[in-house]
C-alpha cells in the first residue's frame, strides 16, 4: 500500500481467493471507505510499489502464474490509470524498492527465477528506464531497506539459507553497499521504520 499525495492509500495486487490478482482500491480514511480504480495492467503478488517525486506510483517484479516479472508501471491517481515503463534489467521478487533523494529509484535483492539476488537498480523516472548499480554484500530477499536522514540506505535482516542479522548501508553518490552493525536478532518478513 502507497500513501497518495492527496492522504488517500492505494492499495494494489497480491493474492486473493481466484489467485492473483490485478485489481486496485483507494481508501479515503476521511470516510473511512474504499473505492476501486484502475487495474494493474500485470497482475502481480510480492512485488512493491513506490510513491514518484511527480505524484505517480511505480509498481514493479512480483510473481503471477508461477512466473517471475521484470515489467513495471505506473499509476496516476489523478486519472485512475496505470501505464507501461521500462522493465527491470532483473525480474525479482520478495525484493525491496525504495525513493532517493534524487528522485531515482533503488531496487535491490530478493528472489529471481530460483535463485537468491543480491543484484540492485537504479529507475529513472523521467527516462523509464533501469541501469544497475553495486550489488549488495550478501543476496538476501524478504528483507526491509529504508532511507536515511544521510541520503543512504540501510537494508537488514532477510534470508539467504536461514534469518539474516547482518544490515549494510548503499551509498547513492558511489554506488556502492557497505557493512554496518547486526541486527541482535536475526529476523525476515519484518517491518523497519525511519522516525
Amino acid at each position: 500500500m502507497v500513501l497518495l499525495p492527496n492522504g488517500n492509500i492505494l492499495a494494489a495486487g497480491g493474492f486473493g481467493n481466484d489467485g492473483v490478482l490485478a485489481s486496485a482500491e483507494v481508501y479515503n480514511p476521511t470516510a473511512g471507505t474504499w473505492a476501486p480504480t484502475g487495474s494493474l495492467a500485470t497482475a502481480r503478488e510480492v512485488f512493491q510499489m513506490v510513491l514518484l517525486p511527480d505524484g505517480n506510483i511505480l509498481a514493479a517484479g512480483g510473481v503471477a502464474n508461477g512466473g517471475v516479472l521484470a515489467s513495471a508501471e505506473v499509476y496516476n491517481p489523478t486519472a485512475g490509470t496505470w501505464a507501461p515503463t521500462g522493465s527491470l534489467a532483473t525480474a525479482r521478487y520478495d525484493f525491496q524498492m525504495v525513493l532517493l533523494p534524487n528522485g531515482n529509484i533503488l531496487a535491490a535483492g530478493g528472489e529471481g527465477n530460483s535463485v537468491l539476488l543480491a543484484s540492485a537498480e537504479v529507475y529513472n523516472p523521467t527516462a523509464g528506464t533501469w541501469a544497475p548499480t553495486g550489488s549488495l554484500a550478501t543476496a538476501r530477499y524478504e528483507f526491509q531497506m529504508v532511507l536515511l536522514p544521510n541520503g543512504n540506505i540501510l537494508a537488514a535482516g532477510g534470508v539467504d539459507g536461514g534469518p539474516l542479522a547482518s544490515a549494510e548501508v548503499y551509498n547513492p553518490t558511489a554506488g556502492t553497499w557497505a557493512p554496518t552493525g547486526s541486527l541482535a536478532t536475526a529476523r525476515y518478513i519484518f517491518q523497519m521504520s525511519a522516525f
